[in-house]
């Protein structure tokens, strides 16, 4: 009886883990499509971006950023993986459109094709 009484104390704990996983990365890919995530001011004035070299050097320091917003910690379960890949490929984006400059946004088209729309 006490075997019985230990494996459905076990099961239980594994279900309310899981419960509270699930709950995380919900709230966690909830933030991340909204737009919650927390920012980084990543400063460029010391490239040239009308050459391709700055423009790429650029490019590394918005994912570098991108980076260290979305993947802040080690994400276990696949779907904060998921929202985590999401957020960095939504800031990299968000990032290249703001600077507003053609090399760098070749650059990120370069890159990036399976992911850039339109």
């Amino acid at each position: 009886m006490r075997t019985r009484s230990s494996a459905i104390q076990r099961c239980l704990c594994g279900l309310i883990a899981s419960t509270v996983l699930v709950l995380i990365s919900a709230q966690t890919t909830a933030a991340y499509a909204a737009g919650d995530a927390p920012g980084v001011v990543v400063r460029y004035g010391d490239h040239d971006l009308a050459s391709d070299a700055g423009a790429q050097r650029l490019l590394r320091r918005i994912e570098v950023a991108a980076h260290e917003v979305c993947f802040d910690q080690d994400l276990e379960p696949l779907p904060m993986q998921q929202a985590a890949q999401r957020c960095y490929l939504a800031a990299v984006a968000r990032a290249v459109d703001a600077v507003k400059a053609p090399r760098v946004r070749a650059a990120y088209v370069a890159k990036y094709r399976p992911y850039v729309s339109g």
